[in-house]
C-alpha cells in the first residue's frame, strides 16, 4: 500500500529525513541514482517538494546532481571526512566534561532512556534506529552541557558524520552501547575527566574504523 500523501513543507522536510536515513543506515549507497519522478510517487507528493527535498541534500552533501544525467548519492571525500571527525572528536569530550557540571536529574534520566532503547533496537537488529538513537544520546549530551553554542557545533558535525557509523561491524552496537552506559555513570558521578575520557575514546572508533577501510580500499585500488 502506497503511504498517505503529504503535504506543504513537512512533505520536504519528510523526504530529507527518509533519504539521507538511507544514506546513513547503507541502504542507499555512493553513485545510488535518484529520479524525482519514483521518489514523488514513493510520497505521494509532486515533483515541486521532491526539488527542494534534493537540493537541500546535494546542500548538505548527501547527494550530487549531474546536469542531463541525474541526482546521485554523494562519495564522501576522505580528507573531509577525517577532518569532520577529527573535530567530532575534539568537541565531545568537551561536551561530556562540560555535561558532568551542569547535568540535572532530568538529562540523566533521558540518557538512561536512551541508553535503555539502544539495547532494545540492537536486540531487534534495527540498526538504523540504533544509528538514530546514537544520534540522540550524543545531542542530549550536548544539551547536558549547558553550552548552547557547543551544542550547535555538535549538531552540525553529527549531521555529517553519522554516515560514517560503524554499528555495522559485529559486536560494535553492544560495545557502543557499554560505552554509553560509562559515559552516563560518569556524568552521575559529576566526573567530568573520567567523561571527557571515555567520550574521547568512544569517538576515536568510528574514526579509526574509517581510515581502515579507506586504506583497504586504496589497497584493492
Amino acid at each position: 500500500m502506497s503511504p498517505p500523501p503529504v503535504t506543504g513543507g513537512s512533505a520536504e522536510l519528510d523526504i530529507c529525513s527518509t533519504i539521507r536515513n538511507r544514506v546513513i543506515s547503507g541502504e542507499l549507497l555512493p553513485g545510488d541514482r535518484l529520479t524525482e519522478d519514483a521518489v514523488a510517487t514513493e510520497f505521494g507528493v509532486s515533483r515541486i517538494p521532491v526539488r527542494e527535498a534534493i537540493r537541500e541534500l546535494v546542500g548538505q552533501g548527501f547527494l550530487y546532481s549531474r546536469p542531463n544525467y541525474g541526482t546521485f548519492v554523494s562519495e564522501v571525500d576522505p580528507s573531509e571526512a577525517a577532518n569532520l571527525l577529527a573535530i567530532r572528536s575534539v568537541l565531545e569530550p568537551l561536551a561530556a566534561r562540560q555535561a558532568a557540571e551542569h547535568r540535572t536529574e532530568q538529562h540523566l534520566a533521558d540518557l538512561r532512556l536512551l541508553v535503555e532503547e539502544g539495547r532494545a533496537a540492537a536486540a531487534a537488529g534495527d540498526f538504523p534506529r540504533v544509528v538514530s538513537v546514537n544520534s540522540r544520546f550524543h545531542d542530549a549530551i550536548a544539551v547536558s552541557s549547558g553550552n548552547p553554542t557547543l551544542t550547535d557545533m555538535i549538531r552540525q558535525i553529527r549531521f555529517r558524520t553519522d554516515r560514517f557509523n560503524t554499528v555495522d561491524i559485529p559486536g560494535r552496537a553492544e560495545s557502543s552501547l557499554w560505552e554509553h552506559e560509562e559515559i552516563v555513570r560518569a556524568l552521575e558521578q559529576g566526573n567530568g575527566l573520567r567523561a571527557a575520557r571515555l567520550a574521547a575514546l568512544h569517538a576515536d572508533e568510528p574514526a579509526d574504523v574509517y581510515r581502515q577501510r579507506i586504506a583497504e580500499r586504496s589497497g584493492e585500488g
